[in-house]
């Protein structure tokens, strides 16, 4: 049945064609009609240009946004350089810092040393000082007992030799 049913149809269609290909408006047409091809095929033209166009635009956006992260980039490394060698250079500075202070703290000890040993004998000569002075204050009081007794000698000396000049005056007077 189906296949009848193709069958009439396909012979209607061509009934229909031998009819219709001798009109004038089907000459016209078929004659339109590739043409008709070529609108549509210049209407996808200028949309794939447009397209095209928008991809271009896309594409120089992106070489503009490289360029510029490009140039950023070098800034960037121009600026990590710089900080590179400034560290570079706060790490040497640091190390010849600590050398400095190790050296400080080698001659600060030694003057500590110093200091302790000249403390020492300053305890020392103190002590000498203090036994010096001891013996100052003992040969001066000894010194002074000394002295009080030549004066109470050369007084008794004094009184002696008068007693015997009073004596011996004495002695030749009654003589």
């Amino acid at each position: 049945r189906a296949k009848q049913w193709y069958q009439r149809r396909v012979r209607g269609n061509t009934r229909q064609y031998f009819i219709l290909r001798k009109w004038q408006w089907w000459r016209l047409f078929t004659r339109v009609k590739p043409l008709l091809s070529v609108t549509r095929q210049e209407e996808e033209f200028k949309e794939k240009e447009k397209e095209m166009a928008k991809v271009k635009a896309a594409v120089d956006e992106t070489k503009a946004e490289n360029e510029e992260l490009q140039s950023r980039m070098e800034v960037l490394n121009a600026e990590h350089s710089k900080t590179k060698d400034a560290l570079e250079k706060e790490q040497q500075a640091a190390i010849e810092a600590e050398e400095q202070c190790t050296k400080l703290e080698g001659m600060k000890q030694k003057l500590e040393d110093e200091v302790a040993s000249l403390m020492e004998q300053i305890d020392e000569e103190q002590d000498n000082n203090f036994k010096i002075s001891s013996q100052k204050r003992a040969l001066e009081a000894e010194l002074s007992e000394v002295k009080s007794n030549i004066e109470t000698l050369e007084a008794n000396l004094k009184k002696k030799e008068q007693d015997l000049h009073r004596k011996e005056d004495a002695l030749a007077a009654e003589g």
